[in-house]
């Protein structure tokens, strides 16, 4: 393990080892962050936008895999432009306008994916979505598959496993980071007043998420704004703005 930080900055070594230490649940995740704390705050800090946190399975989309029967999830119910093939086989019925709506949100946020499903699966529907939207919506360091830490907590008989960490993409905990989650309690306790509930539909129903949610938007809007010009964090506008069972549908 120890040649993993070979020629590693000492800031990087200690950051990981405390992370290891002191959440001793959590795997090596920082070997693509800058080389220095003060460089990685530089370098956000000549960045304006915000960082939008996507989970994937049934908030961007919903996934049949190649192995699955096909009556398993009944894609003749949805229309053709939401429906698209997978790298890895899979196919998948996106939710109503998320790429236009992605494309709209890049320009004040970052996008993320962190999701339980498979890295694989992650890497494809980021290249889905980069393809879809013709630029590099996600890049790859800013998807993560939390799949190994959600298997090593079932192992362990932890049910309802919170496998999901911002730390997974983040050095720390941006001031200005906003999830959206049909799970909220898959993230890390100290970070679920940053999920924005996408509401949770039954597998044998019709699903969407309508993407392009006028209050979303503007909620979405208020926060990077109360950001640039107030230097209000996310956590503190949202304070103001949601409460505890506000979803989104």
């Amino acid at each position: 393990m120890l040649c993993v930080f070979l020629n590693t900055p000492l800031l990087t070594i200690l950051s990981t080892v405390s992370i290891m230490l002191g959440v001793w649940r959590l795997n090596v995740y920082f070997l693509h962050i800058p080389s220095s704390m003060d460089n990685y705050r530089k370098e956000r800090a000549l960045d304006p936008r915000g960082n939008l946190v996507l989970d994937i399975d049934d908030v961007i989309l919903r996934a049949k895999d190649a192995d699955e029967p096909s009556n398993s999830f009944p894609f003749t119910d949805y229309p053709a432009n939401r429906i698209h093939n997978l790298t890895d086989g899979g196919t998948v019925v996106l939710a109503s306008n998320v790429i236009e709506t992605l494309i709209t949100l890049s320009a004040n946020f970052r996008i993320h994916l962190v999701s339980n499903a498979i890295p694989n699966r992650v890497e494809a529907v980021r290249a889905l979505l980069n393809a879809l939207t013709h630029r590099e919506l996600v890049e790859k360091a800013n998807a993560f598959s939390s799949n190994g830490r959600y298997y090593e907590f079932l192992k362990m008989n932890i049910s309802n496993p919170r496998c999901k960490t911002l730390l997974s993409i983040f050095p720390e905990v941006p001031s200005n980071c906003i999830i959206l989650d049909d799970t909220p309690r898959a993230w890390d306790l100290s970070q679920t007043h940053l999920v924005l509930l996408i509401k949770n539909i039954p597998k044998n129903e019709a699903w969407d998420v309508n993407f392009n949610n006028p209050r979303r938007l503007r909620l979405l809007d208020h926060l990077h704004n109360e950001y640039c010009y107030r230097s209000r964090s996310f956590e503190d506008s949202l304070k103001y703005q949601l409460s505890e069972m506000d979803t989104f549908e």
